[in-house]
This record gives structure tokens, C-alpha cells and sequence, in this order.
């Protein structure tokens, strides 16, 4: 069988090598049965989406401007160390004051999950009795439908006992004629 087929086989062995060096990490079986589990996973990733070259030489770094100016940002970067700055009483009370305005805004935050829950216990109360009223109502138009068609059989009746007394009527007074 070509490992083409095979690659989903070899994403669930990574899969699975992944998860056992994760169950002996939290274990605390050692680093070397973690790194041996995180490097057959990589094994089986390299069997799917190929081997990754590791770092890219120093003639492409010249040759593209943005891995240029990325190094030269990292290269400034370290060479500047921002000031050590020492407390003063004036960021003491913005200090004080963004502490002050972050424990309201927990305050409101924590009366809004209030608000959401009442508002979701609501929501599913009001769904339930929605569901309720429906069902009730199917109900009642099926009751109202039975009695219309019953109230149309006795109409359809009566209209026909009607004419039959007319007939009966009217055969009497040609009887009573002769």
C-alpha cells in the first residue's frame, strides 16, 4: 500500500503520540519519555507533509527584504533597553485609580452574567410556554374543525328533512285534491 494512502493512518499515530507525551507530561513520567512521544509524533508528521527544511541559510535572509528588516528590527531591539522606571506618587494614583475602575468594571461585568443567566432562565421559561400554547391551540383548531364538520353534517341534515316535509307537504294537498 503507497504511504499516500496511509497519510490519515500517520495523522492519528501523531495524533495519539501527541496525546500520550501530553498524559506523561501531566503524569510527570520524565522529560525523556515526553520528548521521545513529541518526537514520533514529529516522525509521523514528517511521513505526511515531508520534512521541513529548519533554517533557511543567510544568502536567502539577504534576499528577501522583509527576513532583512526583521533581523535588523531584532538586532536594534536588543540593543536598546527601555529605562527602569521608578514609582512616583503621581503613578501610584493612576495606579490606584485604573484599580479602582478595573473592580467596577468587574463589578459590572459580574452583574451583567446575572442579567444573562436571568434573562436565559426567562428564555427558556417563556420557550416552555410558548411550546405549551402551541400544543393547546393545535388542539382547539382540531376540536374547532370536528365541530364544524359535524355542525355542516347537521345543517346538510336539516336542509334535507326541510325539503322532505315540503315533498310530503305537497303530496298531501295533491291527495286531499283528489
Amino acid at each position: 500500500m503507497p504511504d499516500s494512502d496511509l497519510k490519515p493512518v500517520y495523522l492519528l499515530l501523531a495524533g495519539c503520540e501527541t496525546d500520550l507525551a501530553k498524559l506523561a507530561k501531566a503524569e510527570k513520567k520524565g522529560a525523556r519519555v515526553v520528548s521521545s512521544h513529541y518526537a514520533s509524533a514529529t516522525t509521523w508528521l514528517q511521513k505526511v507533509f515531508g520534512i521541513l527544511p529548519s533554517r533557511a541559510s543567510e544568502e536567502d535572509k539577504e534576499n528577501k527584504p522583509a527576513l532583512r528588516m526583521a533581523v535588523e528590527v531584532k538586532q536594534i531591539a536588543q540593543k536598546v533597553t527601555p529605562p527602569n522606571p521608578t514609582p512616583s506618587s503621581a503613578a501610584t494614583k493612576e495606579l490606584k485609580i485604573l484599580e479602582r475602575e478595573l473592580r467596577c468594571l468587574r463589578d459590572k461585568n459580574a452583574q451583567q452574567a446575572d442579567q444573562l443567566s436571568q434573562l436565559r432562565s426567562s428564555k427558556r421559561k417563556l420557550a416552555d410556554d410558548y411550546s405549551h400554547e402551541r400544543n393547546l391551540r393545535r388542539k382547539y383548531q382540531i376540536r374547532v374543525e370536528t365541530l364544524q364538520d359535524e355542525r355542516d353534517a347537521v345543517r346538510k341534515t336539516e336542509r334535507f328533512a326541510l325539503e322532505q316535509v315540503k315533498r310530503e307537504g305537497s303530496n298531501r294537498k295533491i291527495e286531499d285534491k283528489n
